[in-house]
């Protein structure tokens, strides 16, 4: 039943914690099936139409009635008891409601304003009454009902889909109204409710834990259900508790597992909802075992039986991914029992085709527990190692195994014995070829699976093991038409005939489509596998030779396709936008008449003047303001010469979450009021660029196709957008950049391009293709005030994550669509992991990108950095990982501030200024991971690192040095002249100049009008403007420069750089020389 009035969509891990097992658990790799709900006509249609009997159904009942009473049933339980006749020891989920109808309490309703009794706080005043004492009647009379029936094993929600505005909110505003004022304060009242006032979340918990007790004082045959919405914030801070909590619940209806509700998603692509599935993982990270306790295809997908179908299946996925060990099935007409539309009707039994995979996926197998084939847990004398056992009904909860007594002959798998009598100090166990289930075994457990005999796959399925037997699995054959056996390819090398390995440097081959590229004799899915595994030869098809017409400039061209033995360029009319250095430039298209060159030689766009470096911070709203007021307000910081915020590509027109990726604005351009928050922070990149006006914007782009480990969400994707099939999305954000003409942004895309954890980037030729075409749209959408980032992950755990190092020049699109070379940087210079192998440092790696930054003269933007491991606020260093140091968060040394910052801080500022002459931006994480980001704090289980608490502005002595090191001379800060001087800069204007040569700033404009010479140098003149129209020619940054009537403009006056005219409701670019 659902009953929502407003759910908050936020990204985020898991939180680890170990408890006991549930009375009730069927054991990994089960499932109770219950079908519900309340309806006693509808359950017997399901038996006899899918012959299969469940192990029970789902009830619903009133708290304030003290009885079941909805469906068929009423105070003296008819159709529990119904259920009780037709089968033995039947199980039952019932939910108790709070929210659902609290007017029959006499606290009105919270759900409308417009409906009679409202009451804008009516579940929280409940909640407290209920924790107070009041309904402790109808508490003892619920708990009658369950003590006086100790067959029926009863699993109890209490106040099932629970949410921090229902339950949590006592303001006298209407809620939803209430929410839109905190948002627009800038509040996201989700992240920390503590905080905020009207919030009080305590009152939901207390009646839970009380109503649980009180319960357990008089029934005994009751498991506790936690039943959130789907959102990490609402599940982790309405939590009771582990002692009165002994399951998770959660629903899964379509939007909960990507499909369409009424032309909605929540998400696309996707297995399950990523909010759904972080907060089942953080569930089970505290041990808790899960259960899905309403599910049910919706319309549209349930009149149709494929979508139904689809439905079925993802629902399974979810059960068997998570390990789910109750799943509640909805099979009911929905709209005859007066539920609206979308729900449909959802009953399996009613068509063939639905049907028929109903039984083979719920009915057939041993993973679902029907009535009359419930599997006892594991026990300690059930002759199997299951459980928590250690060894066969040892170890664990069991006593402890005997270790001594055991020998290599006796019968049994005991002492370090991975078999029966054999592994350890046995001699081998044969364990078979995988998959054919044979081994050391006896005949009484002859099947051999996940490296444990058992009686059946049954049975090795009901103690966790997810191996089966494949005996459809012949011998390799040399005609087979797949790679298997000690071949090389397919049907060829090894005992085959041997494989064309085709013609060296060609990587043509016998190879499948998996591994296509044949490289020293072997095939492999890229050059960096072959890489890895100590092949040296490299594929060069993807260089072809040279010619006078492919538009690039190679071999000994001097110019594009000119020059050396090409026919000779064109040097008698220079200009200072044609990309090579001629006439009397002293740079390419800078110097002489043209705009004077860097002083550095560098070549990008938006490069801080006079050899400077510019400062930026990151990399949410929250670190941002914090250190606003903490660092800026506080303690004297200078003013941020940047803010960085993130963006999700595929979603920038799209209202789903998470919405318009980021952006902050719809397609048309318009705010919105609400922050995204994927688990890293606030988002919401518009604020940013205009709430921080004296400073420049970085964005970070994901155009990742996915997370590693983790889900996949937009397959295929990069390749898509260098087939320009995102080009709306890459317009949407070229407009985004021309709605903002006056403020320089820095645009990373793909950032970390390198890392495991970006799904996709791993196909460079694709990764490449799409950085070209974003960049393309971007300047042929007349895109002035974006400089392109390419950023490295510089990161030496990922090298230990893939067990190689990459060469990062492989992702390199090519100097004229790269302005910048980012890397990050989290570790200590030379830290080597103690666990983690022996990998490149993180010095050496970022030494690798700033000499290749060198070398192709570009500026280095220090794009992320943040001391890894360490807490500015308490003090301490602790571990970052398992695969570097250890346990996260674990192995903590207290610390000095002085100490921390000689051994972090220091050498990466000593680093920054040894490599000056190309490191010209940096950006400073100044966030508090722990308190402040779901994916990377507690809650997480620190699936992603521990990261620590990294706010400068925190701890006195590390304020005074960071000030101290940020009042030299080399740095340059926020001011109201920043974006300005950025955007006229020499770099600029040569880009601008570049534009125009590519049609962003072409003379012939729609209406007949003409504007001309372009670039001009003294004198702009309008064709095509007969009646004289007024004009007006303004700056980059909205300055108006120029007013007047006529064709014929004097501009010699004005600076070298972009400007804008205006002619009547149209506007124009030109660029002065």
């Amino acid at each position: 039943m659902k009953h929502y009035l407003l759910t908050l969509f936020i990204i985020a891990m898991s939180w680890t914690l170990q408890c006991n097992a549930q009375q009730f658990d069927p054991g990994s790799g089960k499932t109770v099936l219950l079908i519900g709900q309340t309806f006693q006509q509808e359950y017997n249609n399901y038996i006899t139409g899918t012959g299969l009997t469940p192990a029970g159904g789902s009830h619903y009942g009133s708290l304030y009635l003290g009885a079941l009473e909805q469906g068929d049933d009423d105070p003296n339980a008819k159709f529990l008891d119904y259920i009780r006749t037709q089968q033995d020891n039947p199980y039952a989920l019932v939910a108790l409601s709070i929210k659902d109808n609290t007017a029959a309490g006499g606290y009105g309703q919270m759900i409308s304003p417009d409906w009679d009794f409202f009451n804008s706080n009516a579940v929280w005043e409940a909640c407290n009454d209920i924790g107070n004492g009041v309904w402790d009647t109808q508490i003892d009379a619920l708990a009658q009902t369950f003590a006086s029936r100790p067959d029926v094993k009863f699993y109890v929600r209490i106040g099932y889909e629970v949410s921090l505005l229902l339950f949590a909110y006592n303001g006298s505003a209407y809620v939803n109204t209430w929410l839109e004022q905190q948002a627009g304060a800038g509040i996201n009242v989700f992240d920390n409710p503590d905080g905020v006032a009207n919030m009080d979340r305590q009152a939901y918990i207390n009646a839970y834990n009380y109503i649980a007790q009180r319960i357990r004082n008089t029934a005994s045959n009751v498991d506790f259900v936690y039943h959130p919405v789907r959102g990490l914030n609402d599940t982790k801070w309405l939590y009771p508790g582990d002692e009165n909590v002994d399951w998770v619940a959660f629903s899964v209806f379509n939007n909960d597992i990507c499909m369409e509700v009424n032309g909605t998603f929540n998400c696309q692509g996707q297995e399950i909802d990523p909010q759904l599935q972080a907060s089942i993982d953080w569930s089970k990270a505290r041990g808790k075992k899960i259960m899905i306790a309403e599910s049910a295809a919706q319309a549209p997908a349930a009149s149709s039986p494929s979508q139904f179908n689809v439905y079925l299946q993802k629902l399974h996925n979810v059960v068997v991914d998570n390990d789910v060990r109750v799943l509640a099935y909805i099979n009911s007409d929905w709209p005859s029992k007066g539920w609206d539309a979308n729900w449909g009707d959802s009953r399996v039994e009613i068509n063939a085709t639905v049907l028929n995979n109903w039984k083979n996926t719920f009915g057939a197998g041993s993973r679902y527990i029907h009535s009359g084939s419930v599997v006892t847990p594991p026990t300690c004398n059930d002759g199997i190692q299951n459980g928590n056992e250690t060894g066969i009904d040892c170890g664990g909860p069991c006593e402890a195994c005997d270790s001594n007594g055991s020998t290599c002959s006796d019968g049994v798998q005991n002492g370090d014995e991975t078999g029966i009598d054999c592994g350890g100090s046995c001699t081998p166990c044969d364990t078979g070829t995988p998959g054919d289930c044979q081994g050391s075994c006896p005949d009484s457990h002859p099947l051999f699976l996940c490296g444990q005999c058992y009686a059946s796959e049954a049975q090795a399925q009901s103690a966790g093991c997810s191996e089966v037997c494949d005996t459809s699995n012949p011998p390799p054959t040399c005609t087979d038409g797949i790679q298997n056996g000690n071949e090389t390819g397919i049907d060829c090398g090894g005992a085959c005939t041997p494989c064309d390995t085709g013609t060296p440097g060609d990587c043509q081959g016998s190879c499948p489509d998996s591994h296509p590229l044949s490289l020293c004799g072997q095939c492999y899915a890229s050059v960096a596998q072959a890489q890895s595994a100590g092949c040296s030869e490299v594929c060069d098809n993807s260089n072809p030779t040279p010619t006078c017409n492919d538009g690039i400039q190679n071999g000994d061209e001097t110019g594009i396709d000119c020059g050396g033995s090409c026919t000779a360029c064109d040097s008698s009319s220079p200009t200072c936008s044609d990309g090579i250095q001629n006439g009397n430039e002293t740079g390419i298209d800078c110097g002489g008449p043209c705009a004077p060159c860097s002083t550095s030689g560098l070549q990008g766009n938006l490069v801080p003047g006079n050899d400077k470096i510019l400062l930026s911070i990151g990399q949410d709203l929250k670190t941002i303001s914090d250190y606003q007021s903490g660092g800026v307000e506080a303690r004297g910081f200078p003013q941020m010469g940047g803010v960085v915020s993130y963006l999700a590509f595929f979603s920038l027109l799209s209202n789903q979450f998470p919405a318009y990726g980021a952006l902050g604005e719809d397609p048309s351009g318009n705010k919105v009021t609400f922050d995204i928050n994927w688990g890293a922070g606030p988002l919401h990149a518009s604020n940013a660029g205009d709430g921080f006006a004296n400073a420049t914007l970085t964005i970070g782009l994901s155009i990742a196709e996915g997370s590693d480990p983790g889900d996949t969400w937009c397959a295929g994707c990069i390749e898509q957008i260098g087939n320009g099939i995102w080009d709306n999305n890459i317009k949407r954000l070229a407009k985004f950049a021309n709605d903002h003409s006056d403020l320089a942004i820095y645009l990373r895309i793909g950032f970390e391009f390198d890392g495991k954890w970006n799904k996709g980037y791993s196909n460079t030729t694709h990764f490449k293709n799409a950085w070209k075409r974003i960049v393309d749209v971007m300047r042929n959408e007349g895109v002035t005030n974006v400089a392109y980032v390419w950023q490295s992950s510089t990161s030496p755990v990922d090298d230990v994550l893939e067990g190689f190092r990459e060469d990062i020049t492989a992702w390199y699109p090519g100097d004229e669509y790269v302005d910048w070379m980012g890397l990050s940087w989290f570790m200590l210079p030379n830290e080597t992991p103690p666990v983690g192998g022996n990998p490149a440092t993180q010095v050496s790696l970022a030494d690798e990108l700033v000499n290749f930054a060198r070398q192709r003269n570009k500026p280095v933007y220090l794009a992320e950095s943040t001391p890894q491991g360490y807490d500015l606020t308490n003090l301490t260093n602790c571990n970052v990982s398992p695969v570097w140091d250890g346990t996260a968060a674990a192995g903590c040394q207290s610390k000095s501030a002085s100490a921390i910052w000689n051994e972090w801080f220091q050498p990466f500022f000593d680093y920054i200024y040894a490599n000056k002459d190309v490191i010209r931006q940096v950006h400073y994480i100044n966030t508090n991971w722990d308190d402040d980001t779901q994916k990377f704090g507690p809650g997480s289980g620190y699936a992603e690192g521990y990261w620590g608490r990294a706010g400068v502005h925190v701890n006195n002595t590390i304020a005074q040095n960071w000030a101290a090191e940020l009042n030299k001379s080399v740095w340059v800060h926020g001011s109201a002249t920043l974006n300005s001087s950025l955007l006229t800069s020499a770099n600029a204007s040569r880009l601008s100049g570049e534009l125009k040569k590519e049609k962003s700033l072409q003379s012939d404009i729609p209406g007949g009008i003409r504007l001309y010479p372009v670039p001009t140098k003294n004198q702009l003149i309008i064709e095509g403007n007969p009646d004289h129209s007024p004009f007006n020619i303004f700056d980059i940054t909205g300055q108006t420069l120029i007013s007047g009537a006529g064709s014929k403009i004097d501009v010699s006056h004005l600076q070298t750089g972009l400007y804008f005219i205006q002619l009547g409701r149209q506007r124009f670019k030109f660029f002065k020389e």
